[in-house]
This record gives C-alpha cells, sequence and structure tokens, in this order.
C-alpha cells in the first residue's frame, strides 16, 4: 500500500513539474536569475549591487549540483543547490557558528568532511508560492478574507509543498549518486 501512495505521489510530482539536474546552460542562468530575484529583490538578503548581471552567482557554485523544478511550459520555477565537499568548505561556515558535535565539517583534514554536503540556495519563483490574491500572513488581506473572517469563516492558505519536496527528492537522489 505503501508502495502504490508513493508511487501515485511520484506520478502526481511529475504531471506538473520535471525535476532535474541542470547542466543546460540556458536553465543554470535561469537559475541564478531566480536567485537574484528572490533572494536581492524580494527577501532582501542579499544587496543587488553586488550583482550587476542580475544573476546571483557565488564561488561554491563550481563546486555544486544545480537542480531545478521546470513547469510544463519548459519554465525553471523553482530551484536549489548541493554544494560537494570542497577544500573551500561550505558557505554555512560563512554565516553560522557551528554546534560542538559538528566542528569536524569545518576541519579541511578531517575525513568524515568528505563525506558531507550542504543544500543552499533555494528558490521558487514567486508565482508559485501563493496563491494571485494571498498576502503575507497576517499582512494585507484582500477583501475576500475580511469577509470570510466576518462570516466566520477562516481563510486557508494552500499546503502543497510539491514543488519544493521534488526539489529535496532530486536533491538527495543526486547526492546517493554521487556517493
Amino acid at each position: 500500500m505503501k508502495q502504490k501512495f508513493e508511487a501515485a505521489q511520484s506520478d502526481a510530482l511529475q504531471s506538473h513539474f520535471d525535476f532535474c539536474i541542470i547542466d543546460d546552460a540556458r536553465y543554470l542562468r535561469d537559475s541564478y536569475a531566480l536567485r537574484y530575484e528572490v533572494y536581492c529583490n524580494e527577501q532582501h538578503f542579499l544587496a543587488p549591487e553586488d550583482y550587476p548581471s542580475r544573476l546571483e552567482i557565488d564561488s561554491y557554485d563550481h563546486h555544486a549540483i544545480h537542480v531545478g523544478a521546470i513547469n510544463r511550459e519548459g519554465v525553471l520555477v523553482g530551484t536549489l543547490r548541493l554544494v560537494l565537499p570542497s577544500a573551500q568548505g561550505f558557505p554555512l561556515f560563512e554565516h553560522c557558528a557551528l554546534f560542538g558535535e559538528y566542528k569536524y565539517l569545518a576541519d579541511p583534514a578531517n575525513p568524515a568532511r568528505a563525506s558531507a554536503v550542504e543544500i543552499s540556495r533555494l528558490a521558487v519563483s514567486k508565482s508559485y508560492r501563493r496563491r494571485a490574491n494571498d498576502g503575507l500572513f497576517g499582512i494585507a488581506e484582500t477583501e475576500d478574507k475580511r469577509a470570510q473572517q466576518r462570516d466566520g469563516e477562516t481563510p486557508r492558505r494552500r499546503n502543497r509543498p510539491e514543488l519544493v519536496l521534488g526539489l529535496y527528492r532530486r536533491c538527495t537522489s543526486s547526492a546517493n549518486a554521487k556517493g
């Protein structure tokens, strides 16, 4: 029964998106452009002026497997990267303090580091993150949502993480193939 359920889930995912390793120059450029849009323009995690090409690229991209979600129209709508072990280390070292039991990951001489990877730069097109009339949770409600609340209905958001789960699934299958 579990296998049938997983097969049905897989079929449903495949009907909406193609989850693939990005090895095509066009989709890789689209991936960097989507990351720029999400990380610089929408979320303001990175300064847009640091990316005059409007492509969010860093030195870890050369040591990464890039994964994409491509919709039925052939448009890349989601991406992430799997950063592989290298002498450079991982992006998280620049931004996070490691817990004691994981400090070995920062030691380039430790052979266990060679089996670690980092998933980073998850980006999903804005049009696939919300319905057209959704605002941020608790902010910018539409008149329909206010009316629903007056009538006693609780407005509901979609809870359909297929796109992100599909990216993670493809990413983990890629990591397993490398290992």
